[in-house]
């Protein structure tokens, strides 16, 4: 009965909801002819409609609404309906409350057409929290305007929760996830002022730091993010570039530890990837992969560029020089690696230099609260108030009761 109304009617109608409960079975909850001065919701029990000679017309169960809909015209039961079971226990609505609260939230609708084509519809919603401001949230829409709104930095003012809710479930509509990536990428590279990219980043370091599983099980995202990566590092501005840092953060904040293996039929074959860093190298940060050729064994199997060895064949790489490195991985035609994604610290060895100073590389809560501080930096507030349109209210005439219970159009957000 509530599945197809909006948050906001929902919550509109708890708030004037009235407990009642019929205890015993075969109690007869409307007669003949009743007029219906409310709208009621089955939460537990079975009911059913019967004509007067005892024949059934149709059962309600769990979930199933009956009454008046949503307006002040008077309705009349046809038949007698009778509990079937003890205890059957009901939501009840007074027809006045019911018939505010359903022509408000459609009067808080506003739907938007392309072509002659609904592609989204929006609900003005007021937030308590923030002194009653309006706020137009996106509840239905094509998937194209989804990603459109999560590319746009000015959807955060009307809505700064639509980021984490694209990213909780998207998986539900975009079935190619570089769909979304794609999009991204666009957006940061021809919309160049510092407002547009800065979001951009923020849509990619939240999407990272809360759904890395997301990255670390496709291959294409993970792509997406060396691509980006280097976009980051070549911005103009300072500021836009700096985001690059906090991404490669929580890339390794949230990164598993992998295992795969490989095999050569012989030790002179080429293992496909390189290395870098060892305790010879200035940063002494660990070996890292530097390069893996695509469409080989070690590409295949999931080794990446960024990825730190842990140990190989239960050697650990922790404290060895470049040149021991290499020995063991030449040395043998089974490799069984143990692997974690650490862009940052490969990126440490390439350019020591820019490297930015930080805590040491395993102090996670450090890393965490410093991407947390900037996710959490901004904060749009929707200010520009919305009138919605005035409807004239309908007559009351008397008429049969509605076959079907009154539902929206629109899916909740």
């Amino acid at each position: 009965a509530f599945a197809n109304l909006t948050l906001h009617v929902r919550r509109e109608l708890c708030k004037v909801l009235v407990y009642a409960q019929v205890e015993k079975a075969q109690t007869v909850v409307m007669n003949d002819g009743e007029r219906y001065d409310s709208w009621s919701v089955i939460i537990d029990g079975i009911v059913d409609d019967e004509t007067l000679d005892g024949q059934l017309i149709r059962t309600l169960i769990v979930g199933q609404s009956f009454g008046c809909g949503p307006t002040l015209d008077q309705y009349c039961h046809t038949g007698i309906m009778k509990t079937r079971v003890d205890n059957c226990q009901f939501v009840v609505v007074a027809q006045n409350d019911y018939y505010a609260i359903l022509n408000q939230g459609e009067k808080n609708i506003r739907k938007i057409e392309e072509n002659d084509k609904i592609v989204m519809v929006k609900e003005i919603r007021m937030n308590e929290d923030e002194q009653n401001i309006p706020r137009e949230i996106v509840i239905k829409a094509t998937t194209e305007k989804l990603l459109d709104l999560l590319a746009d930095e000015l959807q955060l003012t009307n809505d700064p929760n639509y980021v984490q809710d694209f990213l909780l479930t998207h998986r539900t509509f975009v079935d190619n996830p570089t769909v979304i990536t794609n999009k991204l990428l666009d957006y940061f590279d021809n919309h160049r002022n510092s407002a547009s990219c800065e979001h951009i980043a923020r849509v990619v370091l939240s999407w990272v730091n809360n759904h890395y599983n997301d990255f670390e099980t496709n291959t294409k995202l993970y792509e997406f993010l060396e691509i980006f990566d280097d976009r980051l590092q070549n911005h103009e501005l300072e500021h836009i570039r700096s985001w690059r840092h906090l991404i490669n953060l929580a890339c390794f904040t949230r990164a598993s530890i992998r295992y795969i293996t490989l095999t050569r039929s012989t030790r002179d074959d080429v293992l496909n990837f390189n290395i870098l860093g060892g305790t010879d190298t200035l940063v002494n940060n660990g070996i890292f992969v530097s390069k893996v050729e695509k469409n080989t064994k070690a590409y295949e199997a999931g080794l990446r560029r960024g990825d730190q060895i842990l140990s190989v064949n239960g050697q650990s790489f922790d404290y060895l020089t470049h040149v021991r490195a290499l020995e063991v991985l030449r040395g043998t035609t089974h490799l069984s690696l143990t692997l974690k994604n650490n862009l940052m610290g490969l990126n440490d060895i390439v350019h020591p230099e820019k490297s930015p100073g930080r805590k040491k590389r395993h102090d996670m809560s450090f890393y965490e609260q410093e991407i947390r501080n900037r996710l959490n930096n901004l904060s749009p507030i929707c200010s520009a108030s919305m009138s919605p349109p005035a409807t004239n209210n309908s007559s009351s005439i008397i008429m049969n009761s509605p076959s079907d219970s009154f539902t929206s159009d629109y899916s909740s957000s």
